[in-house]
């Protein structure tokens, strides 16, 4: 299996039309590792999964995947055997209430080639508690 962004479109033949500087390639404002103005958006090539990073909190946007399916033939040279257009919403938000988990250190080992290092970080991520009326999930009681 194969897995790439494509056009996302109205009907058969129309692609949607996004506003500048998105488009069917750049559907969100995502982290650009490469600085091609693009932003990341790749696939796990085993599970077909998008893996990305948003740098604006609030966004959505129509995607389309196409997902194309592959077989060796008695050559042994993979052939496309089929492939599907399949179009999703995706939503990022700002999950502001959360709190940010807490890492001890910094910390800082000098090693040589060829040794072995083991060792702990410490980490604390405290659960956010809602304000009143609200409460938390694990004290809601149910009759």
């Amino acid at each position: 299996m194969s897995f790439k962004l494509a056009p996302t479109l109205i009907n058969r033949a129309l692609p949607v039309d996004y506003l500048t500087p998105y488009s069917g390639s750049y559907p969100l404002q995502t982290y650009d590792s490469d600085n091609d103005n693009l932003g990341d958006i790749s696939f796990d090539p085993s599970t077909g999964d998008a893996i990305f990073i948003t740098t604006h909190g609030n966004q959505s946007a129509p995607i389309s995947i196409l997902q194309t399916e592959w077989r060796k033939d008695v050559s042994r040279v993979y052939q496309e055997i089929g492939n599907i257009h399949k179009e999703v919403f995706i939503k990022s938000t700002t999950c502001p209430d959360n709190n940010p988990p807490e890492i001890d250190g910094p910390y800082v080992y000098y090693v040589e080639a060829g040794d072995l290092i083991c060792f702990n970080i410490t980490t604390n991520d405290h659960v956010f508690v809602p304000p009143p009326p609200a409460s938390p999930l694990n004290q809601i009681q149910l009759e």
